[in-house]
């Protein structure tokens, strides 16, 4: 009985092993930080009074994001980012598709 429970205990550590957490492939992007959300810059909505514009992946309720203050090297079409954000109160001019917010542990991925 005693061999029955120990190889039994030997099975279920290897199993628990082979099942352990998730990996990402070698090479392959990880998931974002926790806590960070990910984001792709547009630059196509400029015609409608929003210069620059990050669409929310996955798209979520407010789908965009209007970047308030941010750094010029973030501002090229189809960067793909990871970051933090605080909805702002500012003045979103004329644009109407994205929601004011503040970008902070901006990191491309």
């Amino acid at each position: 009985m005693r061999r029955c429970v120990n190889g039994l205990l030997a099975a279920m550590a290897v199993l628990v092993g082979c099942a352990g957490g998730k990996s990402t492939p070698s090479g392959g992007p990880g998931g974002p930080p926790p806590g960070h959300t990910l984001g792709t810059v547009t630059l196509a909505h400029a015609a409608e009074g929003c210069a620059v514009l990050i669409a929310l992946e996955p798209p979520g309720e407010l789908g965009h994001l209007m970047p308030v203050g941010l750094d010029e090297r973030f501002r090229k079409e189809g960067l793909k980012l990871s970051f933090t954000y605080t909805l702002s109160r500012i003045h979103s001019g004329g644009c109407n598709k994205g929601t004011p917010a503040v970008l902070d542990s901006i990191a491309v991925r």
